[in-house]
């Protein structure tokens, strides 16, 4: 039952007021049209009494006592031209002293043919009951039983039994079930299809606010939604929405004005540093040099560091897409490669490409410089964590549209989930050895993300390294 509850709740909201409305005319229809069959079955059965009473009437007339009190039926005169909702062939008739015993049959049956004998309401003066009984020589069949006063009210000596077998009757309740049941089901299906209509208008309103909001960004935050004219809970909806808008967007300005002083209140100064220290290098004996070289080292650290985080509090902008053009995928790749080689001497690591003659024509929609720096980062990410005189691989496929560069290398590879490496200031292994302030790799997520490629990182399939892969679809 929770299994069942659980789906229902992960149904979409159309789709769950639908199955609620629909199962709410469902029950209506389905106790309406009970109602009206069960009207229509009594009906039935009220018109099939009367004919099995008019029958008996005309059978009593036929009854008669000869001299010695024996008591007849003579069926050869019973009117056959009439219409009864039975065939008069196959109903049972006899006659019975209220005492219970048996007086005539009508044909040549065995006296156990009709075995029900409460008289009781006839000697209570009623002048015909019902029943509903079985015949020993059909047993298969059901059959409607009459108890017909021959000669009372209020004192029945004589009674008329006749029992007719209710096949027709059962065959016309039938029909009608059928013909109610498909009406059921119509309705059913007319009314789903209304109630979806209705819920797909109704929530039009709510699904054009979405709309209308997943359209604002940080380009248009003073853009209102448009207030319904019914001050109803679209209208209260729709005014909360734009007060949160409102409070975004001064925040966000809020945001712009910090990453704008920041700007020049961190970079400027350590600009300034870093210069007075390179004009006092040659005033300097070789001790102090040392010092000096190794403070310009640290300002260069934490000027990149800045320029890192400053790109990163304003990647989030779409100005960026603005200055995107057609650039050769290929000139990317070698303008990479070439920076990354530099820092890979060092460990004497040898870095491929492989397949990119097949890309010389190729161009993707981007910012060169942006591009250029996102392969950088995985390359250099790939260098620090490889052992010496190792290789890496940079590998380019392109099938159905879709373009995917793996960039593989030979070291460690990853101990926990591979997409923690994506976040600021996370890294794999805190050691000493390796350098650095943990959001390289961040800075590569984020371009990867402004230009709507897919960047994921997994170790190789034979445990031997790690592979950054970067998807570009639709290109």
């Amino acid at each position: 039952m929770k299994i069942v509850i659980n789906r229902f709740q992960s149904l979409s909201l159309k789709t769950r007021l639908t199955l609620y409305y629909s199962l709410f005319f469902a029950a209506f229809f389905l106790i309406s049209l009970a109602s009206v069959h069960r009207a229509f079955s009594d009906i039935l059965k009220k018109e099939f009494d009367d004919a099995l009473f008019n029958y008996a009437v005309d059978i009593a007339e036929k009854v008669f006592i000869d001299a010695d009190g024996f008591v007849a039926i003579n069926n050869k005169n019973i009117d056959k031209e009439k219409i009864f909702p039975f065939a008069l062939g196959d109903a049972f008739v006899q006659v019975r002293h209220i005492n219970g015993d048996l007086l005539s049959v009508v044909g040549n049956v065995e006296d156990t043919v009709i075995n029900f004998s409460n008289f009781a309401p006839l000697e209570a003066g009623q002048d015909s009951t019902y029943a509903y009984v079985k015949i020993p020589t059909d047993p298969d069949t059901e059959y409607r039983l009459i108890n017909f006063s021959l000669d009372g009210p209020p004192k029945t000596q004589l009674v008329l039994q006749i029992a007719a077998p209710t096949t027709y009757l059962t065959k016309q309740m039938n029909k009608r079930f059928q013909v109610i049941l498909t009406v059921f089901l119509l309705l059913l299906l007319l009314s789903s299809f209304l109630v979806w209509t209705l819920v797909r208008k109704s929530l039009q309103p709510v699904k054009e606010i979405i709309d209308n909001f997943q359209s604002i960004n940080s380009q248009n935050l003073s853009m209102n939604l448009r207030l319904p004219r019914a001050k109803d809970e679209l209208w209260l909806l729709t005014k909360t929405l734009n007060e949160a808008v409102s409070k975004l967007k001064t925040s966000f300005e809020a945001q712009e004005r910090f990453v704008s002083d920041a700007s020049h209140q961190l970079l400027t100064p350590l600009n300034i540093i870093k210069q007075d220290l390179d004009l006092h290098k040659k005033e300097l004996n070789n001790y102090d040099l040392n010092h000096i070289n190794s403070a310009i080292d640290e300002l260069d650290h934490l000027i990149k560091l800045t320029k890192d985080l400053l790109f990163l509090a304003q990647a989030n902008s779409e100005s960026y897409k603005n200055l995107f053009e057609h650039v050769s995928l290929l000139d990317i790749i070698t303008d990479s490669v070439l920076r990354a080689q530099k820092v890979a001497a060092s460990k004497k690591i040898k870095i491929e490409s492989v397949n990119f003659e097949t890309a010389d024509d190729l161009k993707i929609s981007g910012d060169y410089d942006l591009l250029v720096q996102l392969f950088f980062n995985l390359l250099e990410n790939a260098v620090k964590y490889s052992p010496q005189n190792s290789l890496i691989n940079v590998s380019f496929s392109y099938s159905n549209q879709d373009l995917q560069i793996q960039i593989q290398d030979e070291g460690p590879g990853f101990k926990d989930n591979p997409q923690n490496l994506f976040k600021r200031f996370y890294r794999s292994d805190t050691s000493s050895k390796h350098t650095g302030y943990g959001l390289g790799l961040s800075i590569a997520y984020k371009i990867s993300e402004l230009h709507g490629f897919q960047l994921f990182a997994e170790n190789r399939s034979d445990k031997s390294g790690a592979v950054f892969s970067i998807r570009i679809n639709k290109i």
